[in-house]
């Protein structure tokens, strides 16, 4: 904006014209006007004005005198709205607020799902390790897996809870036992 352009803008400014009203007299877009007039004011070359969407104009002694809008009451069902030149801005803090809060119960809801999947399923049960061999004949121990039913496996497992030592090394005694018999 050039000096001239800038001095006509204030010497309008001070009639108590409207950013609209200001771009209409100049021919420049009313954003530009708005955007003039903040810029002036951050500049301290021009006052603010007051809130309400009222217009000053000065007085006979030159102080600022607020000036009401004529309103029409005719209900048409339309919004009227009045320019004051004021820049609305969105606070989108509560929506990023809200996406993360939304992005924290989806995770929740997959950790639970994944809770009450795993409570479906039986556990798996992990293969006991024997660090001691029942004392039998000495010699290397080798891993041997077997199938049986699943009744004689539960049995094994509560007789070798009972005596406090493992499935495995109930097992060798037993089996140790049935063919020391023979």
């Amino acid at each position: 904006m050039t000096p001239a352009e800038e001095a006509r803008f204030i010497a309008l400014w001070q009639e108590g014209l409207t950013c609209p009203d200001i771009a209409h007299r100049l021919g420049i877009p009313a954003g530009t006007a708005r955007s003039r007039a903040y810029s002036l004011q951050q500049q301290g070359k021009i006052p603010r004005r007051p809130q309400g969407g009222r217009r000053v104009q000065a007085r006979a002694d030159g102080s600022p005198r607020p000036v009401q809008r004529p309103v029409q009451s005719l209900d048409t069902g339309a919004v009227h709205s009045a320019d004051t030149g004021a820049v609305q801005t969105f606070d989108t803090g509560p929506v990023q607020r809200l996406d993360r809060l939304e992005d924290e119960v989806l995770g929740l809801r997959h950790l639970v799902q994944s809770v009450l999947d795993r409570l479906d399923h039986r556990p798996v049960q992990t293969p006991v390790q024997i660090t001691t061999l029942p004392p039998y004949p000495q010699g290397k121990a080798v891993r041997w897996n077997l199938w049986i039913l699943d009744a004689i496996r539960d049995k094994l497992a509560a007789l070798a809870t009972e005596r406090g030592i493992s499935p495995s090394q109930l097992v060798q005694e037993l089996l140790w036992k049935a063919l020391s018999r023979e």
